[in-house]
């Protein structure tokens, strides 16, 4: 007969996984029912952005030893892609998601209880040139200067949740684990809001951060063309005389970059917030699912303690 822990053993896995149902439940039914399939997102991904699908086994085999270097960094992904694409002559920029083994639940004694957890990567392959300095932000929070600059170093900081590393003339940041590897796998099947990805709408501000971090960066070479433009309307100039054309020209940029700098922390505060908005939806979601499991343990707590029914008797035999 199983032991009393044996028995509370199996509530609590039958609890588990009854909360893990209702999770992808709301994922399925309520998160992401009218979202369109995933083919069809990557196909507007590579429009909105000009990027190109890469997902076929060579492609995907190709970027695999791209990031054969930089293990310290992601780690040894089990899964590579979706992945996209972009080139601006020698130049090539990569977008990608992978899966890293986590430790879910350490355990003394026993091996630990693993999850795969969704990451972010940005790759880009600068082209012909001299070497970059091996360095690993995973390693070493110094970056290594040159190639790094004062300005790049302060673009780097503001890639929250990121880390960055260089070989030889690749440039990699790839996004790390933000919370408890159950917790992450479950918010990212929840909503891709949640955390970094190809699918999350801050991405195109997370990359264009990325590239202006290697921009700011003492490469001696053109810059990277920008991943996506900003509308910020139109700018309205006073019409210059011929003496103070080249001051008018100044301050005129000097607004446009201001309002470029308030319209891109606009947006990431924005994202910032929607991202709060759904953990914070997400967390009254679960915290329901708990309760319920809660009333159903208090009804087996009950039906444990109460006394067993006595045996009935045996029926008389009718013939005697």
């Amino acid at each position: 007969m199983p032991s009393r822990s044996a028995n509370w053993i199996l509530i609590a896995c039958a609890l588990v996984i009854g909360l893990g149902l209702g999770v992808l439940a709301i994922d399925r039914w309520v998160v992401k029912r009218d979202l369109p399939p995933k083919e069809q997102q990557l196909a507007a991904l590579a429009e909105d952005f000009g990027l190109t699908l890469r997902d076929d086994d060579v492609s995907l085999a190709e970027l695999r030893a791209l990031l054969s270097p930089f293990a310290a960094t992601t780690g040894a992904p089990d899964r590579i892609g979706p992945a996209l694409s972009r080139s601006d002559g020698e130049r090539l920029l990569w977008l990608f998601e992978y899966s890293s083994r986590e430790t879910a639940i350490a355990r003394v004694g026993k091996p630990d209880v693993h999850a795969e957890v969704t990451l972010f990567g940005i790759l880009l392959d600068l082209g012909p040139g001299p070497d970059l300095p091996a360095w690993s932000q995973a390693e070493d929070s110094r970056p290594p200067a040159p190639p790094h600059t004062v300005d790049s170093i302060a673009r780097l900081a503001r890639l929250d949740g990121y880390r960055m590393a260089m070989h030889g003339r690749r440039v990699l940041f790839v996004s790390t684990l933000q919370t408890w590897a159950l917790k992450q796998v479950a918010e990212q099947r929840t909503s891709a809001e949640l955390h970094p990805g190809l699918f999350n709408s801050a991405m195109k501000v997370e990359v264009q951060l990325a590239l202006d971090t290697v921009n700011a960066m003492d490469l001696d070479m053109a810059p990277l063309d920008r991943f996506y433009q900003i509308d910020i309307g139109p700018i309205d100039l006073p019409k210059p005389d011929a003496s103070g054309l080249r001051s008018a020209l100044e301050e005129s940029s000097r607004q446009a970059k201001e309002q470029l700098d308030r319209d891109m922390a606009e947006l990431r505060e924005r994202m910032a917030r929607q991202r709060e908005e759904n953990r914070a939806r997400f967390e009254a979601r679960l915290q329901q699912f708990r309760d319920n499991a809660g009333v159903g343990n208090e009804r087996l707590e009950r039906a444990e303690a109460a006394p067993e029914a006595p045996a009935l008797a045996e029926p008389a035999d009718r013939g005697q």
